[in-house]
Parts: structure tokens; C-alpha cells; sequence
């Protein structure tokens, strides 16, 4: 686990043998936003604001190459490790090649063509449990933006704004206009206050209506 400062991290080890009794420090380093980055996966966050901090978070998946089985079916090329060294080629950190195949020296390029398929990146965010304000939204553009997918609290209507910064949560029309600010695709609202239990229509209606519209704060 991690415990996350305004400008570094701290990690601990927990062992579940041990009842997750003793903590074994993993050390600590600067994260300027970032949580965890292992392979083609990057997940980052932003701070916000509900009395006390609490997280935002941006999962990311790079851009990638891949094989495609049916075409490798369907051609009938062998299966083995050449096929991550046709990988790392396409995507252009290996070397050109020659698959010598049924008396035929076949080139990478020409088979990278034929199998590879080049998988875009892609984006999820996902904001909860926040009061609204400039700062707040700042942030939550910076951090979603361009989103293939974004979740976003519309826990209360515009007439009940007061409710909200009471509570420190988001009306409907606030989450809409973050998510057309930040240019995502497709913009999910949830997260709603059980006082609107039969109402959720209205609430997804004015989230959607502001993110189509651009309907002001």
C-alpha cells in the first residue's frame, strides 16, 4: 500500500501470513501526479476537496501492438517466440527479420503487415466525493482529459446547490460541464444522493443535458 503526500509517496508491505501486523517500508519518491506505472498501464490522480483530501484518478493504457489469431490461423504461420520479436519490431524497438517458412525467407515488414494490428490508447476517469470549486475543476480537466470513458458524481440537482456544497458534492450540471471541458467521450454520472431514490432520471438528464450543451455554473 501507499500512503499519498501533496508532493511524494510512501510505500509498505503488508503480508497477509502475518495477519498484515508488521509494515515493511518500501521507501518513498516524488509522484507529480503519478500513482503506478507497470507496463503499457499508467494510473495517476488529483487531490480534491470533501472537508477532508480526497482522491481522483486517471487510468491509462498506451498505445500497443498486437497479433492477430485469426490471421495467424488463417495464414497458417507457426506459433513461437518470433512472434514477440515481430512485436517489438512493429512497434519499433526490435530489429528487422526473415521467417524462413514453407522454403521462403519472409521479412518482418512484410508478415507485421499481414498480423499486427495497432491497438489505440485508451483512457477511463473517475471523480467522487467532491465539492465543487475552480481549483477542483482544474484539476479534474487536467486529469481526464481527452477520457475515452469519464464516471462522474452528479449526486445533486441545480435546485438543490446549497445541499450540495453543504455535503461537498457535485450537482448534476457541474460534473456535465468538467466533462464537455475536458473533451471526453463518453461521460457516465453516478454516484447519486439517495434523496433523489426514483428521481436518478433527472439527475442523469441535467448531467448530460450541461455536458451536450455547455449549460454555465
Amino acid at each position: 500500500m501507499y500512503d499519498l503526500y501533496e508532493d511524494k509517496m510512501k510505500g509498505f508491505l503488508f503480508k497477509s501470513a502475518e495477519g498484515f501486523q508488521r509494515a515493511y517500508p518500501l521507501g518513498e519518491r516524488e509522484h507529480q501526479g503519478l500513482i503506478c506505472e507497470q507496463g503499457r498501464y499508467e494510473v495517476r490522480f488529483a487531490t480534491l476537496d470533501h472537508r477532508i483530501p480526497s482522491l481522483a484518478f486517471s487510468v491509462i493504457r498506451r498505445p500497443y501492438a498486437r497479433i492477430c489469431k485469426e490471421t495467424l490461423e488463417e495464414k497458417g504461420y507457426p506459433k513461437g517466440a518470433w512472434l514477440s520479436r515481430l512485436l517489438a519490431f512493429a512497434e519499433g524497438k526490435g530489429e528487422e527479420e526473415s521467417l524462413s517458412w514453407k522454403g521462403q525467407s519472409i521479412s518482418f515488414s512484410q508478415i507485421a503487415q499481414e498480423l499486427v494490428r495497432f491497438e489505440p490508447q485508451e483512457k477511463i476517469g473517475y471523480v467522487v466525493d467532491t465539492i465543487y470549486s475552480p481549483e477542483v475543476e482544474t484539476k479534474v480537466v487536467q486529469l481526464v482529459q481527452g477520457a475515452d470513458l469519464f464516471f462522474c458524481e452528479a449526486s445533486f440537482l441545480r435546485q438543490d446547490l446549497k445541499k450540495a456544497r453543504k455535503t461537498y458534492h457535485l450537482c448534476g450540471f457541474q460534473a456535465g460541464i468538467m466533462a464537455r471541458k475536458a473533451k471526453v467521450k463518453k461521460f457516465i454520472p453516478f454516484h447519486f444522493s439517495w434523496s433523489y431514490s426514483g428521481e436518478v432520471g433527472a439527475l442523469i438528464q441535467e448531467a448530460m443535458d450541461a455536458f451536450s450543451s455547455g449549460t454555465e455554473k
